[in-house]
C-alpha cells in the first residue's frame, strides 16, 4: 500500500484557541518564545501574539 497525501481545506477550526498558524517565511525567520517573535539575527523582539491579534514592538522605531 502506497502513502498518498491528500489536499485538505482547513478552516481553522482544527487549531486549538492559543494556535496560530504563520507561512513558512516568518516561521524561518524568526524565533517564537511565548508567542514572542524574536529576530534570529539580532535577538530583538519584533512583535508577539496577543489573543487574535499581532502586536509590533516599536521600541526599535524612531519617531
Amino acid at each position: 500500500m502506497e502513502n498518498s497525501i491528500e489536499p485538505v481545506n482547513l478552516t481553522g477550526q482544527e487549531l486549538n484557541q492559543d494556535e496560530i498558524i504563520f507561512p513558512l517565511q516568518i516561521a524561518e525567520r524568526y524565533n517564537v518564545i511565548d508567542g514572542k517573535f524574536y529576530d534570529k539575527t539580532t535577538n530583538a523582539l519584533a512583535f508577539e501574539v496577543v489573543g487574535n491579534k499581532i502586536v509590533q514592538n516599536n521600541d526599535n522605531q524612531s519617531s
